[in-house]
């Protein structure tokens, strides 16, 4: 990625290592936040979009590839309960569930913008895997806020 951006004559664009529950960021610092199946991984997903939104700024967007379940509640416990901890099926949350995660944190405009099956499907046949694109925003501006305050 590095290289790509020099040869680009990119030098606006940063590359940081990190933890993705600890950015090394000032808060409302990114205009926009990307994330490439990473997110799926960590056990505590609010945690990490608790971060994408400090670090955003007011306005700011992130994009996310991600890995979701869609199936009965509990066959999905089921099956994560067999899968692997450390793969992408077996730390994947239930669609509806980590759609709920992100707007608690107070992300606006939440949407799945593409889909697809996971390549990896679990065992259960009433439990899928999608591969899947989300986008949302951080609010412009604080509740009770005006752009003229």
């Amino acid at each position: 990625a590095r290289a790509n951006a020099a040869r680009g004559n990119y030098p606006q664009v940063e590359f940081l290592q990190s933890d993705i529950e600890r950015l090394p960021l000032a808060a409302e610092n990114a205009d926009a936040v990307l994330s490439n199946c990473v997110i799926n991984l960590t056990p505590d997903k609010a945690a990490v979009y608790r971060e994408i939104y400090r670090v955003l700024k007011p306005g700011g967007r992130f994009a996310v590839a991600d890995i979701v379940l869609r199936g009965e509640p509990g066959l999905i416990h089921k099956v994560l309960a067999e899968c692997a901890p450390q793969s992408c099926i077996g730390t994947a949350s239930e669609e509806n569930q980590y759609l709920k995660t992100i707007r608690a944190v107070g992300f606006v405009e939440v949407k799945l913008v593409s889909e697809r099956p996971a390549v990896a499907q679990p065992l259960e046949s009433l439990v899928r895997a999608y591969a899947v694109t989300l986008v949302g925003r951080k609010p412009a501006a604080c509740a009770g806020q005006t752009d003229a305050a």
